[in-house]
């Protein structure tokens, strides 16, 4: 069970730093609400050219600050396996 809520764990972890790299890198362009799925979004972003930088900025924010969270649950997780062992 553990291993298996571990890589949960690791994929989540590793979904949401993507979805942050995206947010950095391809945020302009909606990038990040294409791969999240949010085709739509992901237009009009692009039309609006990040919704005028403002949107650009709040989906990094918002993505650093989950990716934050992930990695601060699976920390979390880590140290409960390590006193267990």
């Amino acid at each position: 069970m553990s291993d298996i809520y571990e890589r949960a764990l690791r994929a989540e972890l590793t979904e949401k730093h993507i979805i942050l790299i995206l947010a950095i890198l391809g945020g302009m362009l909606g990038a990040d609400q294409a791969y999240r799925g949010k085709i739509f979004l992901a237009l009009v972003k692009t039309i609006t050219v990040g919704g005028l930088f403002i949107w650009y900025l709040l989906d990094i924010w918002a993505s650093a600050r989950n990716a934050s969270v992930c990695w601060r649950s699976y920390e979390k997780h880590l140290r409960q396996q390590s006193l267990k062992d």
